[in-house]
């Protein structure tokens, strides 16, 4: 028989934010330029998607009012498209969307869970980062608009 148990208080494993930050350290397509460097400071929703993914596609307008309601006061919506073809549905997707918001291509790496996002198993799966780059949440599946909405002021609040 193997029993296998754990330290209820043991903290939550917490990847180091600068190793977040580098995880998404990739190329971006559509109207909105990134710069890994330009989410320091900020709120980040990361959220990771497919372009066949209908749920996903439903999230488009909820991530458009969140970062059209709170860009001015230091949050962005990022988008990770883990789609197999990569640019080639990628870019006609953020084109066609304009989205106000980065559209990233995932690496293999990405795409295999070899990062500090670890493997995405529900599209779509959104993480919350804080100002300081930690994670603050993460949302498997659509999440609800006010659910994120909340956790997002109180993020900005912080």
């Amino acid at each position: 028989m193997l029993l296998l148990a754990g330290c209820r208080h043991a903290a939550p494993l917490q990847p180091p934010p600068e190793r977040l930050y580098a995880a998404l350290d990739l190329p971006a397509v559509g109207p909105t330029p990134h710069s890994g460097g330009a989410l320091s400071g900020k709120v980040v929703l990361v959220n990771f998607f497919a372009t066949w993914c209908f749920p996903c596609l439903a999230d488009l307008p909820v991530l458009t009012e969140l970062q059209s309601r709170h860009s001015r006061d230091g949050f962005t919506v990022v988008m990770v498209g883990l789609d197999q073809e990569r640019e080639r549905v990628l870019a006609p997707f953020a084109e066609q969307f304009a989205l106000p918001f980065p559209v990233l291509v995932a690496d293999q790496a990405m795409r295999d869970g070899q990062t500090p996002f670890g493997g995405v198993s529900v599209l779509p799966t959104s993480f919350l980062l804080g100002r300081d780059g930690r994670l603050l949440m993460a949302f498997a599946g659509v999440a609800a608009p006010e659910d994120l909405s909340r956790a997002i002021r109180s993020a900005l609040a912080r």
